[in-house]
């Protein structure tokens, strides 16, 4: 970035890659809600917090910058980062329960020692592990039979940790990516008997592990109801009533300034006033954010800033020019669904991780059709078939 030919070099970006402009629009906007925001302050917070949205597009729109080699090493970096991290949680679980008899398997108490929110987390392996699979089964018979076995023993430690971090949403969207690429990696090979094996085999793992874990399946008996009172006690509120509280405070906010928003530093304060003005003491006791992106999108910059936001997620869809793989398709999907329950671009966790493999699959810096973590493992040949 500290180059003196920078300015020459994003020049040559825009140039080539017309969509750029379209990428950094969403934090323009952000910039130009400073104008009428009171909260200067918390405006500037939010900036910094979302400065990733137009530093990585130019960094990896930058032909000079990215090449292939360094999309490969990105890769592996979190593959082996994040493998790593969910190994550190569960040995320092196992060691508090050894050394304590506490039991902290299970949501955010099995990720406190990385402080990492299991939603989060859950979404990084989601991601990872969808490359995971796609290379493992079109690889398959490359590898030794000693780098099949640890394969599988890092996808069943994956499959494992997500049950435990409980995170409902994204563990149901992470078995629906699993299940749905081990389908459709099958049938390209013409194997119509692995796919339903595989799924089996996952469901089985599935079944126990709630059978054994009664936190597990207390986090999804604890959403027993759609009926609430905005003004109860916040004790009879549950994980749905409190999100469908928030949003209808949200609402009271978006449709006296649907246009532009209250503005980028003044959404927090909007929503904790909301809250008190309908005494929903759930939100204003714990701040609250608004828990869904497209909703703090509408409350900060209005419904240009929502348009915006769901073009993005349209661009591998809508975009001719470039054919975007199907992993792209899945990537915004994957946050387009995340987007209802949690404000994912309001935290450095969430916006940097969509910044960057935005970016990645956008300007064709990854390819989900080629390997890149095949050679992690040793294989019996080189050759590859490699398939979408």
């Amino acid at each position: 970035m500290s180059t003196p030919k920078l300015f020459y070099r994003v020049k040559d970006s825009f140039k080539k890659y017309p969509i750029l402009f379209f990428f950094i629009s969403f934090f323009l906007l952000h910039v130009i809600g400073l104008l009428y925001t009171c909260d200067i302050q918390e405006g500037l917070f939010v900036i910094e917090k979302k400065l990733s949205l137009l530093v990585f597009p130019i960094i990896i729109s930058d032909d000079y910058l990215t090449k292939n080699t360094d999309t490969i090493n990105i890769v592996k970096s979190a593959f082996y980062s994040l493998v790593g991290a969910c190994m550190v949680c569960v040995l320092y679980a196992t060691y508090v329960y050894v050394f304590t008899g506490e039991n902290v398997f299970y949501w955010n108490e099995l990720v406190k020692i990385i402080s990492f929110h299991p939603n989060y987390l859950a979404l990084y392996i989601t991601l990872i592990n969808a490359v995971l699979i796609k290379e493992l089964i079109n690889q398959w018979s490359c590898l030794k039979s000693g780098s099949q076995i640890l394969c599988v023993i890092i996808e069943l430690f994956l499959i494992t940790f997500i049950i435990l971090l409980s995170t409902r949403l994204q563990t149901f969207l992470f078995f629906v990516v699993l299940i749905g690429m081990v389908f459709y990696q099958t049938t390209k090979k013409n194997n119509k008997l692995l796919g339903p094996t595989i799924s089996l085999i996952v469901i089985l793992i599935i079944s126990l592990v709630m059978i054994f874990n009664v936190s597990y399946l207390q986090r999804f008996k604890s959403i027993n109801s759609f009926n609430y009172q905005i003004d109860a006690d916040p004790k009879t509120f549950n994980n749905l009533t409190v999100r469908l509280g928030i949003w209808e405070c949200s609402w009271s906010i978006i449709e006296k300034n649907y246009l532009l928003g209250v503005g980028t530093g003044d959404a927090k304060s909007q929503l904790i006033n909301s809250y008190k003005k309908l005494d929903f003491k759930y939100g204003y006791l714990d701040k609250l954010n608004a828990h869904n992106q497209y909703i703090s999108t509408l409350i900060k910059i209005g419904f240009v800033g929502f348009l915006i936001l769901i073009l993005h997620l349209a661009i591998p869809f809508i975009h001719r020019k470039y054919k975007y793989s199907n992993g792209y398709k899945i990537f915004v999907v994957l946050f387009g669904i995340s987007f209802l329950t949690e404000s994912m671009l309001s935290v450095q966790k969430g916006v940097v991780l969509f910044s960057i493999v935005n970016s990645l699959f956008a300007f064709n810096r990854f390819d989900f059709s080629r390997t890149y973590l095949l050679d992690i493992f040793e294989c019996e040949n080189t050759s590859e078939n490699q398939i979408e």
